[in-house]
């Protein structure tokens, strides 16, 4: 690990980052369209179940997970845990010890 990196901030390093800002300001004016971005968050959250379940050894591919209806074990545990983090998300409040066990 490094503690003390120093670097100088060069014409390059300067360019670069009025780059990432000019992309940044640009991409926040684009119209935000909610059947895009609730397509963005399901596949991204589905990516999460599977790879949560993959380091319990679950096999499945996203390919295998994407389409069709749950058919076998190995696709029941992505969606519990799919269905888990959805109602995480959905879930204003304060997270505590009774609601998890009162709703779990």
């Amino acid at each position: 690990m490094i503690k003390d990196y120093i670097y100088l901030k060069t014409p390059k390093i300067a360019s670069l980052i009025t780059q990432i800002n000019t992309y940044r300001d640009l991409f926040e004016k684009i119209p935000k369209l909610p059947h895009i971005q609730e397509n963005l968050l399901r596949k991204s959250t589905l990516k999460s179940s599977l790879y949560s379940a993959r380091i319990e050894g679950n096999r499945l591919e996203m390919t295998d997970v994407e389409f069709g209806g749950i058919q076998n074990r190995e696709k029941r545990e992505v969606f519990q845990i799919f269905d888990g983090l959805k109602f995480a998300r959905s879930f204003k409040g304060r997270t505590t010890k009774e609601f998890i066990t009162r709703n779990g």
